[in-house]
C-alpha cells in the first residue's frame, strides 16, 4: 500500500505489505523460497541498509535467500523482475517481491538530494540540479527541436 504513515518505520510498514499479501494470496510463508525487495534511499533517509533480510526477518521469513535490489526509481520493477525470474528458472517456486521506500518523515532537501543521486551525481546532483530542474530541462529541449509552445501542453 501507499502511505503517508509517518508514524510507521519502513521496517513495520514492509512487513504488514508482506504478510498481507502472503495472507491475500493463500501463500504459506513455509513455501517462500525467497525474497526480493526494491529500495533506493533507505541507507541515506533511515539509516537502515539491507532491506531485503530486514523485511523477510521482520515478516517471519527468517532463513530464507532474502535481498535487496536497487535500481533508483525502477527497484519494485527491477525486484520483480528478479523474482519472476527466480520462479522462471526453477530456482525457487514461491517467492515475495516487494518495494518499500519511505520519504515523509524527511526535510525536502534531504529527501531532494537522496532522489538526485539517482543522476550522475558528479555533473548534475552535486551542481545543484534535481530531478525536477533535469525534467524541466529535457523539456525545454524537446519544445525548442520540435517547436512547441507551453500553451499547447497544458491550455
Amino acid at each position: 500500500p501507499i502511505t503517508r504513515n509517518k508514524g510507521a518505520t519502513l521496517k513495520e510498514m514492509g512487513a504488514a505489505a508482506i504478510t498481507a499479501a502472503m495472507a491475500d494470496a493463500g501463500v504459506d510463508p513455509k513455501r517462500v523460497g525467497a525474497v526480493y525487495v526494491g529500495n533506493m534511499m533507505s541507507g541515506m533517509l533511515s539509516d537502515q541498509q539491507h532491506m531485503g533480510p530486514y523485511l523477510a526477518t521482520a515478516a517471519g521469513l527468517v532463513g530464507v535467500e532474502a535481498t535487496t535490489i536497487e535500481a533508483c526509481c525502477g527497484g519494485g520493477g527491477a525486484a520483480l523482475r528478479m523474482g519472476y525470474m527466480a520462479v522462471a528458472s526453477g530456482m525457487h517456486e514461491t517467492v515475495v517481491v516487494a518495494g518499500v521506500e519511505q520519504m515523509t518523515h524527511r526535510d525536502r532537501d534531504v529527501v531532494t538530494k537522496g532522489l538526485a543521486t539517482a543522476s550522475d551525481w558528479t555533473s548534475e546532483g552535486a551542481t545543484g540540479a534535481t530531478f525536477v530542474s533535469l525534467n524541466g530541462d529535457l523539456m525545454a529541449l524537446y519544445m525548442a527541436k520540435y517547436g512547441i509552445k507551453a500553451e499547447q501542453f497544458a491550455p
